[in-house]
């Protein structure tokens, strides 16, 4: 009897430490991966695999693919991280929106841009300015045209043609913005899908011209009839989600002419949709649903006191009462935002702020961002040896071995390895070099230590300057 109590003495104990220890690993793991900032975001927007968004500081950051320039950066890299939009970071917004092929903004003193992806016919993804509009209160990226309502009501488009997207227009290609005529003037809304055009009256009414099948195309606003008492309608790539003045949401797909009603316990405020058959829902409670491959929509568990989402291509977005942004779906070109490699995520994961990097003034456009690790601030060396004056040599074949060369100074770096050659010499590392998403990174203390740049991390602020003068 006293060795069987002994017995279960012992496993019970066992069970204790066996649980300790889980919770030791669980608390080491949640420190190292997941305890990283979120950046507050108050206004975002999602098409393909790709999301822009504007900060409370008015900044636009961009994530996910960009083999295309999706992202405003010809440099065909995808991003897993929020990140500025360099060539336009000078700038504030307070609007932005992106389609398939192209994004718009509009700039908190009212100014509209817009941009395109290099796939489109070898256009530049340089930003375009358009000073002739004014009072611009809405936008709507389609596949490659664009929508602006302005303050009296009026909308104006600009970009591809070829459908009829800008309605009346005889060439296939508008440069600069033109009135969409034949509109009533108590337009509140607008929206658009790949090849077609939307604009939502006062009264609840839709009209809608461009591509509507293969065979036909629609150069005039026509009544679209099967939706009636509209509040409000979004973008998507192949069909667009509206809400019903009794907070009902539905989806139009154009080159099926086929609508769809969906039936969820409490009205709606926000809804997203690419295709009429995945559709995200936000509730006037804040709760999240999703109907997705056609099937009955079912609220996500874990979401509370959300007030935006937006979709892309089986990912989706959405954005809490505080600013933050949470994400699920594909990520295989990075697009939750979530910095992490993983194909696909089934759970909400909040997305991150990434560390900016500033070298002599300039923030630096980074394929891959500084990371926090174990305590320690690593950086990607090439871009700051690089503006430096520096010539940087590494084994592309093993990934491992840097070379680095500035004047009589050579340096030579191996990843994982605690130590660096310096002129031949040894010179211990504070932490060793990592080889993460296709770049070394090295920690900040070793760039003051080879270049004798100044070197600051502002922990409050997420970001990392460097000054070599």
């Amino acid at each position: 009897m006293k060795n069987q109590n002994l017995k279960q003495c012992f496993i019970a104990l066992s069970v204790i430490l066996l649980i300790f220890s889980s919770c030791l690993v669980s608390k080491e793991a949640y420190s190292n991966e997941y305890v990283k900032p979120s950046p507050d975001i108050v206004q975002f927007s999602s098409s393909g695999e790709h999301t822009y968004a504007i900060d409370n500081q008015g900044k636009l950051l961009a994530w996910g693919r960009n083999e295309d320039g999706e992202l405003g950066s010809e440099d065909g890299i995808n991003r897993s991280v929020p990140s500025p939009v360099v060539s336009m970071s000078s700038d504030t917004f307070k609007q932005v929106t992106t389609g398939r092929f192209g994004s718009l903004a509009i700039k908190t003193d009212g100014t509209v841009v817009s941009w395109q992806s290099k796939k489109n016919q070898g256009r530049s993804v340089a930003p375009k300015t358009f000073s002739s509009l004014k009072n611009v209160v809405k936008i709507a990226a389609g596949g490659d045209h664009f929508l602006a309502l302005d303050q009296s009501g009026q909308v104006w488009g600009w970009g591809d043609n070829s459908r009829g997207q800008l309605a009346n227009f005889k060439s296939s290609f508008i440069n600069e913005p033109t009135l969409i005529k034949d509109l009533p003037m108590n337009i509140v809304g607008i929206a658009a899908t790949n090849q077609g055009s939307f604009a939502l009256s006062k009264d609840g009414t839709l009209l809608y011209w461009g591509g509507d099948n293969e065979d036909a195309n629609i150069k005039e606003p026509q009544l679209l009839k099967q939706l009636k008492k509209i509040k409000m309608i979004k973008s998507g790539d192949f069909a667009i989600s509206a809400i019903d003045m009794n907070g009902n949401g539905w989806t139009y797909n154009p080159l099926e002419s086929k609508t769809k009603q969906f039936k969820i316990p409490q009205k709606l405020k926000d809804i997203s949709a690419q295709f009429d058959h995945t559709v995200s829902f936000v509730t006037t409670t804040g709760d999240v649903w999703i109907s997705a491959g056609n099937s009955n929509p079912e609220k996500v568990k874990g979401l509370a006191n959300i007030s935006e989402v937006n979709s892309g291509n089986d990912f989706t977005i959405v954005r809490t009462e505080n600013n933050k942004l949470w994400s699920w779906g594909s990520n295989v070109n990075g697009q939750l935002g979530i910095d992490s490699t993983l194909k696909n995520v089934k759970q909400p994961t909040i997305v991150v702020k990434p560390i900016q990097l500033t070298v002599d003034g300039s923030i630096m456009d980074l394929t891959t961002t500084p990371k926090l690790l174990n305590g320690s601030v690593y950086v990607p060396f090439r871009g700051i040896f690089e503006k430096s004056g520096a010539k940087v040599i590494w084994n592309s074949s093993q990934r491992d071995h840097v070379t680095i060369t500035k004047g009589k100074l050579t340096i030579e770096l191996v990843v994982n390895q605690k130590f660096a050659l310096v002129n031949g010499k040894k010179v211990s590392l504070a932490a060793p070099p990592k080889y993460i998403n296709g770049s070394i990174l090295v920690p900040i203390r070793f760039i003051s230590q080879t270049l004798g740049a100044k070197v600051n991390w502002n922990a409050s602020k997420y970001e990392v300057t460097v000054n070599n003068q």
